[in-house]
C-alpha cells in the first residue's frame, strides 16, 4: 500500500505545514527522539549491551511517522552517530560505536521502524491488541539483528543470555507502554477523521467542525467531500448542507 494514502498518526496533527517541511520536521524529530531516550543508559556488568530507551522510541517513531519517513528518521540517527555526535547509548558516537558489540541493535532499529511503520500504514496500530502485535514484531527483528551481529563478537549461546534473556522484561513493559500509547493518540481524533485504505487523496482528514470541500484543490475538495459524506452521520451531515450557499456544486464550495 502507498502509505500517501494512509496517513500516519502525525499527519493528522500537522495537516496545514508544507508535505516537505512535515516530513523534513517529523524525519529529524524522529531522529531527535530516539537520541534522546538513548541517554536513559543502564549499564549491565555481565553484557555489554546496556539497558536503555530506544526501543521504545524506536517503536513509536515508526508507528507515528509511517514506513518510510519511520526508516528515513532512523538512518538520519545512525548519521548522526556516524558523524561522532553524542547520539548513541550514554552520549557515545562515532563509527566504531555502529561497528563495535551493539551495532546490531542499532541497524535493527532500522528494519523494526520501517516495518512497525507498513503495518501502522496499514492501520494495526488503532487498537491495542493488534498494536501490541506490531510493536511485537519490531521488538522480534531488533532483537533478530542485534543479537545476530552480537554472537559474531561473543558467540550465540553467550549472545542470548548477554543480548536477549535479561531484557525480556523491560521490553515487555515498553511493548505495552506503547500499545498503550498509540490508539489513545487516535482516539483523541474524531471518526470522521480517519481515511479508509486506498482512498483517493493524500490530505489528512479533517475534524467533523470542518469540511473536507475547504481543501485548496478543487479535486481533492471533491474526493474529500465524498469521503466526508459517507462516514459522517446522517443528522451532521444535513444540518451541514443545510447551511451551505445554493448554487455551488457539492464538494466545491467555500
Amino acid at each position: 500500500m502507498n502509505p500517501a494514502f494512509a496517513p500516519a498518526l502525525l499527519e493528522h496533527y500537522l495537516p496545514r505545514l508544507d508535505q516537505r517541511v512535515r516530513d523534513i520536521l517529523l524525519i529529524l524529530g524522529g531522529s531527535l527522539l530516539v537520541a534522546l531516550m538513548a541517554q536513559v543508559k543502564i549499564p549491565l556488568p555481565f553484557t555489554p549491551v546496556p539497558l536503555t530507551g530506544q526501543t521504545f522510541a524506536v517503536l513509536l517513531v515508526g508507528a507515528a511517522l509511517g514506513s518510510r519517513r519511520g526508516a528515513a528518521s532512523l538512518l538520519l540517527y545512525l548519521a548522526q552517530g556516524m558523524l561522532g555526535l553524542p547520539v548513541f547509548a550514554g552520549g557515545a558516537g562515532g563509527p566504531a560505536y555502529l561497528f563495535g558489540p551493539t551495532g546490531g541493535y542499532l541497524v535493527g532499529f532500522v528494519c523494526a521502524a520501517f516495518l512497525v511503520g507498513r503495518l501502522a500504514e496499514n492501520g494495526q496500530d488503532k487498537r491495542f491488541r493488534t498494536a501490541l502485535l506490531v510493536f511485537l514484531v519490531g521488538e522480534l527483528v531488533i532483537y533478530l539483528c542485534g543479537v545476530s551481529w552480537l554472537a559474531v563478537h561473543i558467540g550465540f549461546e553467550k549472545a542470548l543470555t548477554a543480548g536477549l534473556l535479561p531484557f525480556l522484561p523491560g521490553d515487555a513493559v515498553k511493548l505495552l507502554a506503547a500499545a498503550l500509547a498509540l490508539p489513545a493518540a487516535w482516539k483523541l481524533i474524531p471518526p470522521a477523521d480517519s481515511f479508509r485504505p486506498g482512498a483517493a487523496i493524500s490530505q489528512p482528514a479533517l475534524k467533523k467542525s470542518v469540511l473536507p470541500f475547504e481543501l485548496r484543490d478543487d479535486i481533492q475538495r471533491r474526493d474529500a467531500y465524498l469521503l466526508w459524506r459517507s462516514t459522517a452521520s446522517k443528522p451532521h451531515r444535513l444540518k451541514v448542507e443545510k447551511s451551505l450557499p445554493p448554487g455551488s456544486p457539492r464538494g466545491c464550495r467555500r
